[in-house]
């Protein structure tokens, strides 16, 4: 079966982005389903970033594309890595932070982007803020922060990188107490009134309940100081990075390429129906049976963050570039002392696909980089890699095919000087179907 939409997409390199040549076309009728593949997505159904799985259950989106989507309710990164390895869910929504982390237990595929902005914001204490925060510069206020007691989700997650981003974009060093266990609105209010925290990093709904009340009427419990989302020219670049994306194992994607299609169109037709304005109610009343909170909350958040919703699906390889050498300098103990970059991680599934290879044919380099977008010159040289050995053979100018499977390869275009908008060095990742 075919995506949703016909798309094109160039491959970017770990210096820059190829211009994209191919815009989306008009919208494909969904195949006619022989059978319906069943597919548990490790989330959480409250989260706002859940709104186009939940969209696509609650209007059998997921079906017009086979697919039987459930959720396996997870409340941490640890959580959705034991599903995914174990098998419980396929698929899941993370941060680019997420997937480098579980990716030394278990080798990780993002195959599209869900949410352009970051996933995380800070919210402070509301009088931590006016006596600590207030009226003052970003990096200023991270150093009032760095002795503070910061909210985590969970120790060595996202949420304790992300704090750690900015401290060290600010130039400052933590020396205050992390506090793990921050899940949810109710429990970080009680922190906050207790006085266990004075910050923390958490995700919307939660944001939006902290900052404006977690019922009708009530006071706000914290301020944002900045916002992650919404990033100045003075915030660590790190922190800038898809929201989430959606991927699975490694193993898991090779396997179902055709199903890891069809979830990236219903993703896509998800996402169109909740940003369309005639289904504003809809999405509304959605947000707050399953966030559990007020129809005066669900509208003012739905206002704000449909907005960061990716229509395209289109992944930001550029920001995954900047956060793996971060981690490898700052955090190597959770990548395991390997410096990513999206071509360990990214399969965009807006790439073009590659017709498959029978068992001992040949692709030479030269058309592999020209199906794949990258512009081959006089001059050029073309390099192909491998993950998967067992299945494929690559040699200077050629990939040839092994064993039936599906080859993971990336080929790599470098020129001796850039022209025009493209990078001297450019790559793109395919999966090839080797067949007997």
């Amino acid at each position: 079966m075919t995506s949703r939409f016909k798309r094109a997409f160039l491959g970017l390199s770990a210096l820059g982005m190829i211009a994209a040549a191919a815009a989306i076309t008009s919208p494909a009728q969904a195949a006619t389903c022989t059978t319906t593949t069943k597919i548990a997505l490790a989330g959480q159904s409250a989260a706002v970033g859940a709104v186009p799985f939940n969209v696509a259950i609650a209007n059998d989106i997921d079906a017009k594309y086979c697919i039987d989507l459930s959720v396996v309710e997870v409340v941490s990164g640890a959580q959705t890595l034991a599903a995914l390895v174990g098998g419980t869910a396929q698929v899941t929504v993370g941060t680019v932070d997420n997937f480098m982390g579980w990716n030394a237990t278990a080798a990780m595929t993002v195959f599209r982007e869900v949410q352009t902005a970051p996933f995380f914001d800070v919210v402070v204490r509301k009088d931590f803020y006016e006596a600590n925060l207030k009226g003052k510069k970003f990096a200023d206020q991270m150093k009032a922060l760095a002795g503070a007691k910061l909210g985590i989700t969970a120790l060595g997650g996202a949420s304790e990188a992300t704090w750690r981003q900015l401290l060290t974009g600010a130039g400052a060093s933590l020396t205050g107490t992390l506090v793990a266990g921050q899940l949810n609105a109710a429990t970080i209010g009680a922190s906050f009134t207790a006085k266990a925290i004075d910050a923390t990093i958490t995700w919307e709904p939660n944001t939006t309940l902290l900052t404006e009340g977690l019922t009708d009427g009530a006071e706000p419990l914290a301020t944002m100081a900045f916002s992650i989302k919404e990033p100045t020219k003075d915030m660590p670049a790190e922190t800038n990075t898809p929201g989430l994306t959606l991927g699975g194992t490694s193993a898991w994607v090779a396997a179902n390429m055709e199903v890891a299609k069809n979830i990236d169109a219903m993703f896509d037709e998800s996402i169109a129906y909740a940003k369309n304005p005639k289904n504003f109610a809809k999405v509304v009343a959605l947000i707050q049976e399953k966030s559990k909170i007020s129809n005066k909350t669900a509208i003012s958040l739905a206002k704000r963050y449909l907005n960061y919703f990716n229509v395209s699906g289109t992944i930001n390889r550029e920001a995954w570039d900047i956060t793996g050498p971060w981690y490898f300098a700052n955090l190597p103990a959770v990548v395991k002392n390997k410096s990513y970059t999206s071509n360990d991680f990214v399969y965009d599934l807006s790439l073009r696909q590659i017709k498959p290879l029978k068992v001992k044919a040949s692709y030479d380099s030269v058309s592999l980089a020209k199906n794949l977008n990258l512009a081959v010159r006089n001059g050029s040289t073309i390099s192909i890699t491998t993950s998967t050995p067992k299945v494929c053979t690559v040699g200077k100018t050629s990939v040839t095919g092994k064993a039936a499977g599906t080859c993971d390869i990336t080929v790599t275009v470098t020129d001796k000087k850039a022209v025009g908008q493209q990078a001297t060095t450019r790559f793109a990742r395919t999966f090839l179907v080797i067949k007997k």
